[in-house]
């Protein structure tokens, strides 16, 4: 009913109630008052919605409460997330007012994740351990840290230590720390002895992380040891021109630095092998202990680099290095360059068309999380009825592009993009080895998973099987797996021999062509079930003895045959001679 009409039935139009949004640690407490207009007689319905974007939207209807309710507390928030509100009235006549808004912000109720790669080593000075970690973020993992402290507890008695934050004996303040970053500080007055470390992350808002892994370390030095190198091990996303960066626990000797030192390219933007040295220039900082290698010219983008620092370095006193370092790291990729982003370990393929990003970037593949996409598959397998429709071998990945500031991108191509995913088929017979279930390799295909609905959606793939690889456009970079499914293909299915004459030496007739789930029905020419044979081990083959079913030899005759599956049925007559 129109504002119009509702006021020609003697209904003024509704007025909006007024809005209030309180907030709490995890959730918002949104309370209402009634308007005057229209009076509680004429009050059907209040409409609430929310969004977590801005005032303008976009909206999400949370519900309906009737003229007698007030108040709706909104729960399981993201921290330091503002919300908005919106509400509106609804008479009797189903005329709507205007909408009342308001809005409220959660706060930082979310602890930093754990430290998991704490180490120890010597420090550079008697009585000192330098202690070294990976900062994983805050808000378990999801953010940087603004501001907060490391609280260390350390021991020499394993025997009688109680691991708590109340116990630890140093604290370290810290500014801005972003997920992923080298972290480290030097303990020092300890004996020269072994101690176990313990740490925690408090953030600004005091929440404190759970403690983190049992770090070891002897307080001597027996062996110069280096305590940072940058690029990191196995980074993504390195610079055209970096400043290779080498941190060591005392003075070395640079002599021994540069001859230890090699970098060369290994793998280029095609993904061809090669094995091209760079060279450049050392500089070393005032104490010794930090050198830095610059490139004599740019590296190339989306290559692969393999770094090696022997331990034949040795400090002022002669003592070699206690461990080298030997590491890849990937640059960025040049997206003015047709370029195959083949990641580390080279299996999952990216190739991105020259022009395909807006800007230069670097691809990171890793394996998805089980929750990401378990759900979906269980209802593509209900869907299409296949039970063996599921990632091959749990090959699921999550693929992301960064910009050089290590941005997550977004959004769509503007040149081809595919993805290419391998797979197994040493003996060539076309069945994927090591799958859970027989697969034919002409049946894989890759999906993309649609998030927001929980969808699996298929992508036009192209199986090579000289290369054995599998290969699909993509729309854009998201979770990508490599599907398993049935083969109903009876086209090729027949019998043989046909006529089956035992006295000329055959024991069996053999169906062939058979898809990867079949079942075989054999008939008398009167329509007389004789004998049902099933197969689902995807050989595509499948012999009978020639037996019914009670397992005696069947007579001279002509018999029918059927061969189905869910999706198609071949009809045949095989002829026995006795």
């Amino acid at each position: 009913v129109s504002n119009v009409d509702s006021a020609q039935a003697g209904h003024p139009t509704p007025q909006p109630p007024s809005l209030v949004a309180v907030p709490f640690p995890s959730q918002i407490t949104v309370t209402w008052g009634a308007p005057t207009v229209p009076p509680a007689a004429y009050l059907d319905h209040y409409e609430l919605s929310y969004s977590s974007v801005s005032s303008a939207g976009p909206y999400t209807f949370i519900q309906n409460f009737n003229n007698t309710e007030f108040t709706y507390v909104h729960s399981s928030l993201e921290p330091e997330t503002t919300y908005y509100y919106r509400i509106l009235t609804v008479d009797t006549e189903g005329t709507s007012s205007s909408y009342a808004q308001s809005s409220a912000e959660t706060s930082d109720f979310q602890a930093p994740s754990a430290v998991s790669d704490l180490l120890a080593v010597p420090g550079g000075s008697s009585g000192e351990i330098l202690l070294t970690w990976t900062f994983p973020g805050d808000n378990n993992g999801t953010k940087a840290l603004s501001s907060g402290e490391y609280l260390i507890q350390h021991t020499d008695d394993l025997g009688t230590v109680v691991w708590s934050t109340a116990n630890a004996q140093v604290s370290v303040s810290t500014g801005s720390v972003g997920q992923s970053a080298a972290q480290g500080t030097v303990i020092t007055g300890l004996s020269e002895q072994t101690y176990y470390f313990s740490l925690w992350t408090r953030d600004n808002a005091g929440n404190v992380s759970p403690v983190s892994n049992q770090a070891t370390g002897e307080a001597r030095q027996t062996s110069p040891a280096m305590v940072f190198a940058s690029p990191q091990v196995n980074a993504y996303g390195t610079p055209l021109n970096p400043a290779l960066t080498f941190n060591f626990s005392k003075p070395m000797q640079m002599a021994t630095m540069v001859s230890s030192f090699q970098l060369r390219r290994v793998r280029d933007n095609a993904g061809n092998v090669v094995n091209e040295n760079v060279t450049g220039s050392f500089v070393a900082n005032g104490a010794g202990d930090v050198f830095t290698f610059t490139p004599s010219t740019a590296l190339r983008g989306n290559s692969l680099y393999e770094l090696t620092v022997t331990d034949s370095v040795t400090d002022l006193q002669g003592n070699s290095l206690a461990d080298g370092l030997q590491t890849q790291f990937l640059t960025l990729m040049d997206r003015t360059e047709q370029n195959l982003v083949s990641g580390l370990s080279g299996n999952v393929q990216v190739s991105l068309q020259a022009n395909a990003l807006s800007e230069d970037g670097y691809v990171i593949s890793q394996v998805a999380a089980d929750g990401q996409y378990v759900s979906a598959t269980q209802k593509l397998m209900s869907n299409t009825g296949d039970p063996h429709r599921s990632p091959l071998n749990q090959a699921v990945v999550d693929v992301n592009i960064f910009n050089a500031l290590g941005l997550n991108q977004s959004g769509n191509f503007n040149a081809p993009v595919s993805i290419s995913f391998p797979y197994t088929d040493a003996d060539n017979d076309g069945v994927v080895d090591s799958a859970l279930s027989p697969v034919r390799a002409k049946m894989l295909k890759i999906y993309w998973l649609d998030e927001t609905h929980n969808l699996w959606v298929g992508l036009k793939s192209t199986v090579d099987t000289t290369t054995k690889r599998v290969t699909a456009e993509v729309p854009h970079f998201t979770v990508f797996a490599l599907f398993a499914q049935s083969d109903y293909d009876l086209g090729n299915a027949h019998a043989f021999p046909v006529p089956f004459n035992p006295t000329q030496g055959q024991s069996a007739i053999t169906f062939t062509g058979l898809s990867q789930v079949a079942k075989i029905e054999i008939y008398t020419v009167s329509g007389e079930l004789i004998k049902e044979l099933n197969t689902s081990d995807g050989s595509g083959q499948l012999s009978w003895d020639v037996k019914n079913k009670d397992g005696e030899p069947v007579a001279t005759g002509v018999y029918v045959y059927t061969i189905s599956n869910a999706q198609e049925t071949k009809t045949g007559k095989i002829i026995v001679i006795r």
